[in-house]
């Protein structure tokens, strides 16, 4: 916890609430009224003294006039309301309270209004009640009186003052920059905080649809991304530096620009209530203010454009990471859109072998047979047309993703997102800043010299329309609005690529299953033409003709050091191999009763089983799956 503790004690005194003082000390701009027009005060002038101070640490100026003699200052003070918290007087003599903190500030919106309520504690005109809020106790009523009417609650005052300004300064507000309308937003974040919050809050700052909304991380922030469960608690940052905002704002329905196209500036009254008499002259506290408040506004500018390249590069940088992300997964398509391909070739080629299968011609009526084989033909041709469209589909997308993976790389690489640094490492002056505040200490100089006339306010009211004039220069510049574009159409087209990807991850599994099924229905429908066309003949069906035809596995696997008597199999024995087995027979061999991989077409299967090995463990796998399901 941070503890906050004064250092000029030059006068210091203890006080309490009941202690009175009479000496009149302290500096004359920050003292309380109640010193000069009471004869006594309490400790309720230091209260005074720290809003004064609290304001100018804010704004750069001190609250009530301060350039008005003291007794002109304390007429108009004595006559604010409670809630103003400042006093201003115009070029013509008349005198503006204010409730709000003046615009030319350096803090959040969020805390500028929590610090505006502790502001109306501190600098009450009334000594009983600077510092202290209203509390409604809770009455003692006894005896008859308490069934009858209630009696209305004892109000108390509360001293307030430090317990609302530690409170004020122990919470946390999570500040965002829009790169659509660059406006800052800041959004007081708790545990109980949700992104749903932030993102209503940012609607109502800026007008972006919550559903348009994205958050980009800058990269002092930890995580690389927004997931889920993230809470906006875990992106507050505890020290960030140069207002440097803790999250970008993009609007992703805006398919034109990052940034909104003639993006109007923001100039405060005070600049343009000068522009508008531009020819009057100003008195010296206003020709003062004006100086400082347009030295301002050139400064805030060049911080907005260059959030504004910051926050384009961070939005770069997370499309790359986007789309570096999904390599991976386009890989794997890729295996597995061809993989589907090989099975489809794999099961072309069983078919075919099926076809021209003699046993099965000879076993199965030729009609029936030659219809069902053109069935399985035209199943698997049609299944071969839509893998091959799907493969294809695949490249395109392969050579899609790879082209925008570059481009989003070379955007990167644009001049205007290049980090440039110079030896004092100090960030491009886009506005010329070091040439206003040159000029704007000359003019300090003049109002200090008491050199002034109708002219003086001139040069920085020319400082100011050079920077409106830049501002409209680096906002349409063509190189701007081509990295925009350029950036955008990453986005749609990896968008785009995306949606097509779960296209193909889909098409992917239905192919894989309409596959399975059809190897399936395949062999099924062998074994059915089998069933079909089974006579009993002699007690020996058509199956088992076929099977007596095929040698005995006693006899293939007979050692011949074996004597008649012994086992035909011995385990661990000799076997005799199938060649020599059905040679020792005397006849030639017959190519029907070779299993597969043993005729003339080998080195074509061992050549498609090197290619679909790992299609065919998944349709093997699924086969499995469907028959345990049936």
């Amino acid at each position: 916890r941070i503890v906050y503790k004064l250092t000029d004690l030059g006068y210091a005194k203890a006080l309490d609430k009941q202690s009175l003082q009479a000496s009149l000390v302290g500096t004359v701009e920050y003292i309380a009224p109640d010193l000069i027009y009471c004869d006594r005060y309490n400790n309720s002038v230091d209260y005074w003294s720290m809003g004064v101070i609290a304001f100018e640490i804010v704004t750069g100026v001190r609250p009530f006039i301060p350039h008005s003699p003291i007794t002109k200052w304390m007429l108009h003070v004595q006559q604010k309301k409670s809630a103003d918290i400042a006093i201003t007087e115009d070029n013509r003599d008349n005198y503006i309270y204010h409730s709000e903190i003046f615009p030319e500030n350096h803090i959040s919106n969020g805390l500028r209004k929590e610090l505006e309520r502790w502001l109306v504690l501190a600098l009450e005109w009334n000594p009983k009640q600077r510092g202290f809020v209203p509390h409604a106790g809770v009455a003692k009523v006894e005896g008859k009186a308490a069934a009858t009417a209630p009696q209305p609650a004892p109000v108390s005052m509360v001293l307030k003052i430090f317990s609302q300004l530690d409170q004020l300064l122990e919470r946390k507000f999570l500040t965002l920059f829009s790169l659509y309308d660059c406006r800052r937003v800041s959004v007081e974040v708790t545990a109980e905080t949700t992104m749903a919050t932030v993102r209503q809050e940012v609607y109502l700052a800026t007008g972006i649809p919550v559903e348009e909304i994205e958050f980009i991380l800058p990269l002092e922030q930890k995580r690389t991304r927004i997931e889920v469960d993230t809470r906006p608690l875990d992106l507050w940052l505890p020290a960030v530096q140069d207002d440097r905002p803790m999250l970008y704002v993009v609007h992703a329905g805006n398919a034109g620009a990052i940034v909104q196209r003639d993006l109007k500036p923001r100039i405060p009254t005070s600049i343009t209530d000068v522009f508008q008499n531009i020819k009057v002259k100003l008195k010296p506290h206003m020709l003062r203010q004006f100086i400082a408040n347009a030295y301002y506004f050139i400064a805030t500018e060049q911080r907005q454009y260059v959030l504004l390249l910051d926050g384009i590069r961070n939005y770069g940088l997370l499309l790359n990471d986007g789309i570096a992300r999904r390599r991976e997964e386009i890989v794997q398509m890729n295996k597995i859109v061809y993989g589907i391909l090989g099975g489809v070739e794999y099961h072309k080629l069983i078919v075919s072998h099926t076809r021209d299968s003699p046993i099965l011609n000879k076993q199965i009526p030729k009609g029936d047979f030659e219809a069902a084989c053109r069935e399985w033909e035209e199943t698997c041709t049609r299944c071969e047309t839509n893998v091959r469209k799907l493969a294809e589909m695949a490249d395109k997308i392969s050579k899609r993703y790879e082209s925008v993976l570059k481009r989003s790389r070379d955007a990167l690489r644009h001049p205007l997102l290049v980090t440039r640094a110079d030896t004092e490492q100090q960030t491009t002056d886009f506005f010329g800043l070091k040439s206003v505040e040159g000029r704007y200490e000359q003019s300090r100089a003049r109002i200090l010299e008491r050199i002034t006339n109708e002219k003086t306010h001139m040069d920085m009211a020319q400082a100011v329309y050079e920077c409106l004039k830049r501002r409209d220069v680096l906002l349409r510049d063509p190189t701007f609005l081509e990295l925009q574009q350029q950036l955008l159409d990453i986005r749609t087209e990896m968008q785009e690529i995306e949606k097509v990807l779960q296209k193909v991850v889909e098409l992917t599994e239905k192919f894989k299953r309409d596959l399975a099924h059809q190897a399936l229905r395949q062999q099924d429908g062998v074994w059915k033409l089998f069933h079909m066309t089974s006579s009993v003949a002699n007690g020996v069906t058509s199956v088992g003709k076929m099977a007596a035809s095929l040698p005995g596995l006693d006899r293939m696997m007979t050692s011949p050091s074996i004597s008649n008597g012994g086992p035909k199999f011995l385990l661990g024995g000799p076997i005799t191999p199938l060649h020599a087995a059905l040679s020792s027979e005397g006849g030639a061999i017959d190519e029907n009763l070779l299993c597969f991989g043993e005729g003339s077409d080998v080195n074509d299967l061992i050549s498609a089983n090197e290619t679909l090995i790992v299609t065919t463990n998944d349709l093997l796998c699924d086969s499995f799956t469907m028959l345990k399901g049936t």
